[in-house]
């Protein structure tokens, strides 16, 4: 992007996750419209598909309405909002509501919701177990859109909560009511949703046998969004209630719950074991990741104060040696260097190799960088974590350039930024015209982004945004076919 906002910036800040506050995503996401709407459409679309951000999934199609120069971009939008959840689609709309669009893209939403809504009404097991699982958010969409259900039972269902007899909605109606082993029968046999089920339950939750079909039927992201509920209820100390726990673990590590959830839940919990548990399901997920090419440098900044950045080093270092196919080395600087090879090591070796390390001392960045050309280093990407404070000679972009000289090779770069001193680091790489991308992880709770950040760095630069661009754009009809509209609509 030519006028200042560069795609590799503009996908940084898509993997970080605002924690439900969608407007974050606007400044960025309303330039990125303005300086080239063809990349953030396609950027739409693979977010879709391969991002693990469920916030960005609803914010960045919402906005991308705002743009009214491009109809087929505007129809993409659409499309994968359509690909959401009925929760986080009235999440969508209202936000849409609350940037105020123009009439005749409210209009086009509209229609897209009632084929929504249509689609789903043409099977009854299929609209039945959506309800079950969001029926508030349906009684929001039918209101918003002002559809009236097409059928009787669809709106005594809803509305009047009159249900069929021996439907799964009535059965769930009782099921506080039913003892323990009936109920955790009722769970299993009708896959009643974990959060559908403990609402239902009240104190009945408690005991065991609930406690074993609640754990059975929770989806992943339920699990790493309920690891703290659980403990609460003391299930690692109950054997048969461990080993379940455990087994779920280990299918959540082959599947796609997204490594944010992981590392909350694993802050989250006391638990000793159950954080090494959760650890391992990371490293498990990121095993089973795309790979990520070349050798690379991690610089942490171990300066007086920044224990933070030192952690946040080991993370990105941890992440890299599951993902790369090359070396990852590790130089912690001060006014001195500490330098561990982390290839192929795991968090917690890292962290033990690196345990007597202290924060303290002034931030000399150039030191790391003499560092890697006094070893002939050969990298083709590096990651800096740091508050970028430099106040000691020679400074990073002296020693990168005579780096590249000696080395033949132009890595990228990446700055992980801190909260900490005034940031010279950049303002030293701009005036040198060393081109970095920076990940702004000053928040408190940004750090939990870091190992979703970690994956999208390259040594090629540009790969991850050829990979964005290739990726095709969506029509409402091959999300919502025709055919499936009923004939109300």
């Amino acid at each position: 992007m030519e006028k200042g906002l560069g795609r590799n910036t503009v996908i940084a800040e898509l993997v970080k996750s605002p924690h439900g506050d969608l407007n974050t995503y606007l400044p960025i996401a309303t330039q990125a419209i303005k300086e080239q709407a063809e990349f953030y459409a396609h950027l739409v679309s693979w977010n879709q598909r391969k991002g693990q951000i469920r916030d960005a999934k609803v914010a960045l199609p919402v906005i991308q309405l705002t743009d009214s120069a491009h109809p087929e971009f505007t129809e993409n939008a659409v499309a994968n909002l359509m690909l959401l959840d009925p929760r986080n689609l009235v999440r969508a709309w209202n936000f849409a509501d609350a940037l105020k669009l123009k009439a005749s893209k409210d209009r086009l939403l509209n229609a897209a919701v009632k084929r929504y809504i249509y689609a789903r009404e043409e099977n009854y097991a299929k609209w039945e177990r959506t309800v079950l699982q969001h029926r508030k958010s349906m009684k929001a969409l039918y209101a918003k859109a002002k559809v009236k259900p097409s059928k009787d039972i669809y709106g005594d269902i809803l509305f009047n909560r009159k249900y069929p007899a021996g439907s799964v909605l009535a059965m769930l109606s009782t099921l506080k009511n039913l003892s323990p082993l009936q109920a955790a029968a009722e769970i299993v046999g009708n896959k009643i949703p974990f959060l559908v089920a403990v609402s239902a339950l009240g104190s009945k939750q408690k005991d065991p046998d609930v406690l074993m079909a609640l754990i059975e039927r929770m989806s992943p992201n339920e699990l790493m969004n309920n690891m703290k509920r659980l403990e609460r209820l003391d299930v690692r100390k109950v054997p048969a209630l461990r080993a379940a726990l455990d087994e779920k673990l280990s299918k959540a590590a082959k599947s796609k719950s997204n490594l944010l959830r992981a590392a909350v839940a694993e802050d989250a919990v006391e638990d000793e074991d159950l954080k090494s548990r959760l650890e391992a399901l990371q490293e498990k997920k990121l095993d089973a990741g795309p790979r990520i090419e070349g050798d690379w440098l991690v610089i942490g900044d171990r300066s007086g104060s920044m224990n933070i950045s030192m952690d946040g080093a080991r993370q990105v270092a941890a992440v890299l040696a599951r993902l790369v196919k090359g070396d990852v080395h590790v130089v912690f600087f001060a006014d001195d260097v500490n330098y561990i090879n982390a290839t192929g090591k795991s968090l917690d070796e890292i962290r033990f190799e690196t345990r007597h390390m202290q924060a303290n001392g002034g931030t000399n960045l150039g030191a790391a960088m003499q560092y890697a050309i006094d070893r002939k280093l050969l990298v083709g990407g590096i990651a800096i974590l740091s508050d970028g404070g430099e106040n000691r000679f020679p400074v990073f972009a002296d020693r990168y350039q005579a780096y590249v000289k000696k080395m033949d090779v132009e890595p990228t770069v990446y700055f992980y930024k801190f909260k900490g001193d005034s940031d010279v680091f950049t303002q030293n790489m701009r005036a040198s015209k060393i081109d970095v991308q920076t990940f702004d992880v000053t928040g408190s709770s940004d750090v939990y982004s870091i190992p979703n950040l970690v994956p999208t760095m390259r040594t090629n630069r540009f790969s991850l945004v050829d990979e964005i661009m290739a990726m095709p754009l969506l029509t409402l009809d091959k999300i919502l076919p025709r055919k499936e509209v009923a004939q109300n609509a």
